[in-house]
């Protein structure tokens, strides 16, 4: 797996193996509960569809094959914690739709994987902690242009946001945080 340092924390990136059909029964699957909870959850999404946490829900294979190897990915990297719990939840951001500057500072890492990225659909971006809660006017940023099948791992603590989706097709991730 490949590691960046950026800011100075780490920013972990991996291509999922045999993601092409994974995605295609995963995009099945949070449509579906989509459609079972048409209402969602509003936390940093502006005008997306950010589902209940996955374990809200009756969990499809194919739900519970991604939360495997996302676990795997972060197991792989960290012995310092005893990572006890995660959360997962589905985005689907259509035309217009983003997420506004946030982080998830009671998690231990925060991450994103990729199912359906339409050109011009919005970069994930990661912000310098240190310039933001400074409140500085010149924040240096991160910006990773995503890829299908990409799983992209960092610390809980890092602000980041969604850039708007100016594509007239949906962009839909899975997004989770480990605990201590």
């Amino acid at each position: 797996m490949k590691v960046n340092k950026i800011f100075p924390t780490e920013l972990w990136s991996d291509r999922v193996e045999n993601y092409k059909q994974m995605n295609v029964d995963l995009l099945d699957s949070i449509y579906n509960m989509k459609d079972y909870d048409k209402r969602g959850i509003e936390i940093s999404n502006q005008k997306g569809w950010h589902s209940n946490y996955f374990h809200t829900y009756k969990k499809s294979t194919n739900l519970q094959r991604i939360e495997n190897i996302i676990s795997e990915k972060i197991n792989s990297i960290e012995f310092k914690y005893n990572l006890k719990s995660s959360l997962f939840w589905a985005n689907i951001n259509p035309k217009g739709a983003e997420n506004s500057i946030h982080n998830h500072r009671e998690s231990i890492y925060s991450g994103v994987y990729y199912i359906k990225i339409p050109q011009d659909s919005g970069n994930l971006v990661l912000l310098d902690m240190y310039h933001y809660y400074l409140d500085s006017k010149e924040i240096p940023k991160y910006t990773i242009n995503p890829e299908e099948g990409m799983l992209y791992i960092f610390r809980g603590f890092l602000p980041h946001k969604v850039e708007q989706n100016l594509s007239n097709f949906d962009r839909v991730s899975i997004s989770f945080n480990f605990y201590e």
